[in-house]
């Protein structure tokens, strides 16, 4: 498509547009600005201001969500209701006390242990 010659008449030949035939791109023109996709863009210097407070702000959000879960989690554990098995036990009720066996009376499961060891009566003098 041409423009007719009456509309560029009063144009100076700086500021004709440019008709392309074809489907080949046009060439940029001197007097053209380049596009802003074309140019290169000035580096942003970092704030540091910022960075530090969206760091701060980042690390408040992680606190409270975490502080909530906790409080969740210690609420909900809370209210949990602990029940026996509905199996028979392993061992009787009196089987380690002192006048069934005295050899497991005093001891620990594992050998060696000598401190901090004390004796299994609900009457302790130790404890």
């Amino acid at each position: 498509m041409q423009i007719p010659k009456k509309l560029q008449k009063g144009r100076m030949g700086r500021q004709r547009k440019r008709v392309v035939t074809g489907e080949a791109a046009p060439l940029p023109r001197k007097d053209e600005k380049p596009s802003a996709f074309h140019r290169k863009e000035k580096k942003k210097k970092i704030d540091i201001g910022k960075v530090f407070i969206n760091i701060s702000i980042g690390l408040c959000i992680f606190s409270l969500i975490w502080f909530f879960y906790a409080l969740y989690m210690r609420s909900s554990l809370a209210k949990r209701v602990v029940t026996l098995h509905p199996s028979s036990p392993v061992l009787d009720a009196n089987s380690s006390s002192a006048k069934v066996s005295p050899e497991m009376f005093w001891g620990s499961y594992r050998p060696q242990v000598y401190f901090g060891m004390k004796t299994r009566s609900p009457r302790s003098i130790v404890t």
